[in-house]
């Protein structure tokens, strides 16, 4: 924590932090009463010119906005005392799709009060987005942020991100603002909470700003079908490009939505509950959240609702068992899974859930290790090693590479089912077993004489540490209730871990379908699901048959193929979408006919069946074949986003500013020198030219700077320094190649993530980049046809699935044909891949595929029941 006091203000925790400054829940020790306090960083002449307009806002008091209570200037930081709000934001409502109508209209109307009381007061908002608009406990939506768009530096990197330029008004794009400008990005905002998609959607800032100068939204009611004409032209006349013909005022925009909303019954002055119907599921679904069995197994096949359910058991372990958030433990399989866990709960509830043990075992094994590290003979301050092979070669240079990754591969087979060196070296069966063991042991020597651990340690090491009885008692005392989600995916060590964690109070609540588990090759053991009920005496099995999400035609495809492996037991399902044409085979001559096919039929869908391009994901088995599709979108000038085919952390500019806050955190300036090198583009040694030289001794001073704590930044803000002095960005915008581009976005993503922490959270930042993943960083609001492996797509859906590539040895693939019980392994992938689907889908193959002819694969045929 960056503060523990303010003058009166205890802090309590920070919040976040953006351009303004950062935010802190703080407690006023004379009033006795929390508030938000935003504390600036900005220069003296920028908090001097703010001091006016901290006034005027502070003349704003309404129940719609957030109230802006006292301006100060403590201990040299301007601070600006905020009502805090407990609630959530509409962002996380419009996460879950589209908003109902009646529900919609209310809230704009709240906003639309609130907007038309600051324009009376002269003060437009300027940066207006969901974001913005909070929900309150008891259902009031309140605005915050009024006004303080002006007041970010002009010429940062994150100014041209930070401000969501899809729901900015044509003049603004200019830098005029009016009280018309705020109509329209509430216009926008209408626009995608019943459309789930913002009128302009595009590749580049500069495409985006001519859409929204140039282009028509697609009328609303073609998105969908509920909106009425009369709302729909609402929405389109506050979407006028030209403000002049813009609804004029927020009163204008009201009085017309009270005068036509009265067709559907809806008295928009009254504000009712945004939250989803906690009775909203099926008599299983019910039978299972009403259950006073303490241990529940949920078993069910894709689209018949586990997580759900296990949201709200959650909800009523809280609600209805009164069990605090804090002593809950939900386990998912990604931290995508997790956070839109996290989301549809805060929906729920009403307000922000921070205090859950929410996320992968990983990332809630890296919590307690960073507590309980020194009973393990590490320091709380150990680093997690992101790649084993530079290690490994170091310690074995005889080794060739192919041989040291099946070593690799081996130690994480060991720890995945808790075999230390001792272990693997005593039950060495044969040469290269030990061979494997030895390089083991030096590996762990290393790597706890370095203060390191690898991800795999994080499991083991927290399994080793919960055999202490005292540190048992300790964590599984304090976890009252356990969810896990997608069981058949666990190993032996994240198993165990389970197993102990929830041996105190008893309560544990599991999901699984053995027809999911893709990941056996990785350790994981799909039998749990079957073994659970022995290893949970008296556990309470449930088992879903209510399908919601797929497709008969697809099922049927997805159940005749899965049959085909022998561990299968059939289940019971009732499925819930109408019989419709929804599945189509396509077979090339070659993979370039493959893909003419693919963008043909992607062009129809969006031209004649009004798709868009993000309701289309592409699925293959492996990485290397992206790229003949991805050369046939970009042909066709068809938006596309690749998803998985590297971690993050692993791209080179990623690393290299990685490397930089490293030095930030460590305060050694040599450390950085390498990265101010690289961005400068010196690649020899040659005398440095005047302006090169500049900018390196610049970039030295600014670190000295940080070092010192004279300038107050947030860890974006650091890397925004750099990027600027050194002329990386603008060297990246004029290049204009492929590669250049890429590199943009991967800056432009480090930095998205980095915003939400402060500069004395930066250790925290560093493990929360090595533990991302690439699904937390796609923008799913982004209208692209998403490419990635089935392995990537495992969790989600897309109303439109193209499965390609599908020939013997590719998917299955050949190495994976020698045994059964690796083939099955393969057979539950394509059912994910089929299942992914909650439209249409569409499977194709190539008759020649890398030049030599080849056969389709085995599973079209036991999809079509042969």
């Amino acid at each position: 924590m960056l503060l523990s006091h303010l003058g009166k203000y205890r802090i309590i925790k920070w919040l976040g932090g953006g351009q303004f400054g950062d935010v802190y829940l703080a407690f006023d020790t004379i009033l006795e009463k929390e508030f938000a306090l935003k504390v600036a960083r900005m220069r003296q002449d920028d908090i001097l010119m703010l001091k006016d307009e901290a006034r005027l806002l502070a003349s704003l008091d309404h129940k719609n906005i957030v109230r802006f209570y006292n301006i100060d200037n403590i201990d040299g930081s301007f601070i600006m005392v905020l009502e805090y709000i407990q609630g959530f934001s509409l962002r996380s409502v419009l996460v879950q799709g589209k908003i109902e109508l009646t529900r919609a209209i209310k809230i704009v109307n709240q906003c639309l009060e609130a907007l038309d009381y600051a324009h009376h007061k002269n003060i437009f908002h300027r940066d207006l987005k969901p974001e913005n608009i909070l929900i309150t406990e008891s259902d009031l939506v309140k605005i915050t942020d009024f006004g303080l768009a002006k007041f970010i530096r002009p010429g940062s990197i994150s100014a041209s991100i930070a401000g969501t330029p899809i729901y900015m008004a044509p003049e603004a794009w200019q830098g005029i603002f009016l009280p018309q400008s705020d109509i329209y990005s509430l216009g926008a905002i209408f626009y995608e909470m019943l459309t789930q998609k913002p009128p302009f959607l595009a590749e580049t800032l500069e495409q985006i700003r001519t859409a929204v100068l140039k282009k028509s939204p697609i009328a609303p009611s073609l998105l969908n079908p509920m909106v009425p004409l009369w709302l729909e032209k609402i929405i389109m006349d506050a979407l006028a490009k030209d403000p002049e013909k813009r609804i004029k005022s927020a009163s204008e925009f009201l009085s017309a939505l009270n005068k036509a909303a009265q067709s559907i019954s809806v008295t928009v002055t009254k504000t009712t509950p945004i939250l989803e119907d906690k009775f909203n599921l099926s008599s299983q679904q019910k039978e299972i959240i009403n259950s006073t069995a303490d241990k529940i197994l949920v078993l069910g096949g894709a689209g018949t609702g586990k997580t759900t359910t296990l949201i709200y058991k959650v909800y009523a372990l809280i609600k209805d068992k009164k069990l605090e958030p804090d002593s809950i433990l939900i386990v998912t399989f990604t931290k995508k899974a997790a956070e839109d866990i996290k989301v549809r709960l805060e929906k729920l509830f009403g307000h922000e859930m921070r205090d859950l043990w929410l996320g992968t075992l990983h990332t809630i094994c890296y919590r307690i290790l960073k507590r309980e590290a020194p009973h393990l003979d590490f320091s709380e301050d150990f680093e997690i090693l992101e790649d084993s092979l530079p290690i490994l070669r170091k310690l074995v240079p005889k080794i060739g590479a192919p041989k040291l990754r099946l070593i690799a591969e081996r130690i994480e087979h060991y720890k995945s089912k808790l075999v230390s060196p001792k272990m693997a070296l005593t039950n060495c069966e044969n040469e290269w077993q030990k061979t494997c063991a030895l390089v083991y042991q030096q590996y762990e020597d290393y790597l706890k004489e370095n203060n390191l651990m690898d991800f795999d340690d994080l499991i083991y090491y927290t399994a080793k540490l919960l055999e202490n009885p005292a540190l048992l008692k300790d964590y599984a005392s304090k976890f009252k209730g356990i969810l896990v989600d997608e069981l058949q995916d666990l190993t032996p060590a994240q198993y165990k871990i389970i197993q102990l964690l929830s041996s105190y109070h008893n309560r544990i609540f599991l999901t699984g379908d053995e027809d999911q588990s893709i990941y056996e090759w990785r350790g994981a053991h799909p039998e749990y699901v079957i073994e659970a009920t022995k290893d949970f005496p008296n556990i309470q099995t449930f088992v879903l048959t209510q399908n919601f999400r797929v497709p008969q035609g697809i099922w049927r495809l997805a159940t005749n193929l899965i049959s085909k492996n022998k561990s299968h037991k059939a289940k019971p399902i009732l499925l819930l979408k109408e019989e419709t044409e929804n599945v189509e085979l396509f077979s090339g001559d070659n993979e370039l006919d493959e893909v003419y096919f693919l963008t043909k039929m992607i062009r129809r869908l969006i031209e004649k069946e009004n798709k868009t391009y993000a309701d289309m994901a592409v699925l293959y088995r492996t990485n290397s074949q992206s790229r003949i599709y991805e050369e046939g979108l970009a042909k066709e000038r068809i938006p596309y986003s690749v998803i998985g085919t590297e971690r993050f952390s692993e791209r080179e500019e990623v690393k290299y500013l990685v490397d930089f806050l490293k030095a930030v955190l460590k305060k050694d300036i040599t450390l950085a020198l390498p990265t101010i090198t690289w961005l400068l583009g010196i690649k020899s040694q040659k005398p440095e030219a005047d302006r090169i030289r500049h900018r390196r001794i610049k970039a030295v001073e600014t670190l000295n700077l940080i070092f010192q704590g004279e300038m107050k930044l947030t860890v974006a803000e650091v890397l925004e320094l750099i990027l600027k002095q050194s002329g990386f960005i603008d060297r990246l915008k004029k290049d204009g190649s492929i590669s250049a581009q890429n590199r943009l976005q991967n800056i432009l993503e480090l930095l998205n993530v980095a915003k939400d922490f402060s500069l004395a959270e930066l250790d925290l930042f560093l493990t929360h980049l090595l533990l991302l993943e690439n699904l937390e960083l796609v923008d799913w609001g982004k209208n692209t046809v998403k490419l990635m492996t089935v392995h990537s797509a495992k969790g989600l859906e897309f109303p439109i699935v193209f499965l390609v590539g599908m020939v013997e040895g590719v998917f299955p693939l050949m190495k994976n044909l020698v045994s059964p019980k690796t083939l099955a392994e393969e057979r539950r992938l394509c059912f994910v891949a089929i299942t992914r689907a909650t439209e249409r889908l569409f499977i194709s193959y190539p008759k020649r595929f890398r030049h030599r002819p080849v056969d389709p694969s085995r599973f079209i045929a036991e999809m079509l029941g042969y």
